[in-house]
């Protein structure tokens, strides 16, 4: 039965009652209604002030200013509450199924139940869900996690998107705070920390990095590298790179370490690279597929190629540490590219083949332990012997008639016990001759020969001069006349003249050496 507009003047606390006996509605003084039982609303509904401590079952269209409903609500229409609705029990919006204090079903997903962690608001659909926030073109659209200590403005952390800059952030809005990302079984894959450092895999980051990977251990002849970093392109000479960059004054210091493929396009070439100013950043180094390494150059036929510049230092200056000494070596030195071969300290040894083997100088053969093609000059005394003037050459020549003659001078003293030899070494018996002429200014000029056959004996004969001392001795095929001083020698002048016959024909400059010690 429909009560519609029945007058009740109330001067006690009436009520209705049901089919048995029980109370149903009561109206006290106020004129508050209260339902003890369901309310089933067919029509169209409007309460002012209502309190249901039952279920509510609208079918029709109901408006409410205040509401409060300690039941179920179930609705099959349109409920409008202008006012405060205050619900105690848990509001299922499209179906009576509440999985969590606001369940929003759009159809049911399966044999499935919202966590306990998370059932304040749950979204439920049998196809595709979402939640949607929508805003004006120039406003912000955000959700903040905040708590009893971070009961401001911005909260603990948030997800925030500005329209009209396009700009999605994901964060924490607290001093200390850490963002994390998970993945497999709930396992930390990414954290960045307060400083904005970033950990891939790794359990802690150290405070000097802004980047720590932890990679797989293995031999890295395999997949097992923290870094991949990839190129679509296949053209040659192309690749990708890392680049590092250091402020330097008003400009930038640059660095690249990269991989390019090589010019067949199938292996590919490591490449370091420095900036020095200009448009590009030029390459400084490159290692092939090979192992091959080029300085200076981008391709390299050797394990170590080396392209100098121009510089005094030349191509490369050996500087030991200053314990070992001061002195440096260096490769390519000075306008000419002089190599200056020195021990650190003045007490050390250059060693060359101390294992054994012969060494060629102007020789490619190097038949001898010391194998020599042209002449020699040993001095000890640096500072008193010096290079002076050469009246036919810095080498031997050879002279008129198939002979073969040095002329050599010095701005200083020879003394004592100095030497001069020459050596020839002969292929095939031979007969010879040999003369040397010294001259200073304490000596105007001593002539000493000798003559003989290069067979099995020491056949010769030799004519003395004074202030010096002729001895001639063989080895095997091989004469050497050593000229030994009785006296000192100032600025002195030497001339050795060689000749012999026979055998292999007149003697042969690639076959004669001279040695001076002073």
């Amino acid at each position: 039965m429909a009560l519609t507009e029945i007058p009740v003047e109330l001067s006690s606390t009436p009520s209705i009652v049901d089919g048995g006996n029980a109370t149903s509605i009561t109206i006290n003084s106020s004129e508050e209604v209260t339902f003890a039982a369901k309310v089933t609303a067919v029509g169209t509904s409007v309460f002012t002030n209502l309190d249901i401590s039952g279920d509510v079952d609208i079918d029709g269209t109901t408006n409410l200013d205040v509401v409060d409903i300690d039941g179920a609500v179930d609705m099959a229409s349109t409920l409008a509450v202008a006012g405060v609705a205050t619900l105690t029990g848990n509001v299922g919006i499209g179906a009576a199924r509440t999985d969590g204090t606001l369940h929003v079903h759009t159809g049911t997903a399966g044999t499935v139940a919202a966590s306990t962690q998370a059932d304040d608001i749950v979204i439920e659909n049998s196809a595709e869900g979402g939640m949607t926030i929508i805003t004006p073109d120039d406003q912000s659209a955000r959700i903040r996690f905040t708590s009893p200590s971070t009961n401001n403005e911005v909260g603990g952390a948030f997800l925030f998107y500005r329209q009209n800059i396009n700009k999605m952030q994901i964060g924490t809005a607290v001093s200390g705070g850490v963002l994390s990302l998970a993945s497999g079984a709930g396992s930390e894959a990414i954290s960045i920390d307060a400083s904005q450092r970033v950990g891939i895999g790794a359990s802690s980051i150290s405070s000097w990095t802004k980047l720590q990977i932890a990679g797989t251990a293995g031999a890295q002849t395999g997949a097992t590298q923290a870094l991949y970093v990839t190129s679509p392109s296949t053209t040659a000479n192309e690749g990708v790179g890392i680049r590092m960059s250091a402020a330097s004054g008003s400009h930038e210091a640059v660095g690249i370490i990269g991989m390019v493929n090589n010019a067949s396009g199938n292996a590919g070439s490591m490449t370091f690279h420095t900036y020095n100013g200009g448009a590009n950043i030029p390459e400084r180094m490159r290692i092939d597929s090979s192992g091959n390494v080029a300085i200076g150059q981008n391709t390299s036929s050797a394990s170590l190629l080396v392209q100098g510049a121009d510089q005094t230092d030349g191509t490369m200056r050996l500087q030991a540490h200053s314990n070992k000494g001061a002195r440096a070596s260096h490769i390519h030195h000075g306008t000419n590219g002089d190599w200056y071969i020195r021990s650190a300290d003045t007490d050390g040894k250059v060693i060359i083949n101390d294992g054994g083997g012969n060494v060629g100088i102007g020789d490619t053969t190097a038949t001898t332990t010391i194998d020599l093609t042209g002449a020699m000059l040993m001095r000890s005394n640096i500072t008193n012997i010096g290079l002076g003037t050469y009246t036919v050459g810095n080498g031997m020549n050879t002279a008129t008639g198939g002979e073969l003659e040095f002329i050599h001078m010095w701005t200083g003293t020879m003394a004592t016990g100095d030497t001069i030899a020459f050596t020839y070494n002969a292929i095939n018996w031979k007969s010879w001759w040999f003369e040397i002429i010294i001259s200073s200014t304490g000596s105007n000029g001593e002539i000493f020969r000798a003559g003989g056959y290069n067979n099995n004996s020491d056949g010769h004969a030799v004519t003395q001069g004074s202030g010096a001392s002729l001895a001639v001795s063989r080895n095997g095929q091989a004469n050497t006349f050593t000229l030994t001083l009785t006296t000192s020698h100032v600025h002195p002048l030497i001339k050795i003249r060689y000749g012999c016959g026979g055998g292999e024909g007149p003697p042969q400059i690639s076959r004669a050496a001279l040695v001076i010690t002073s």
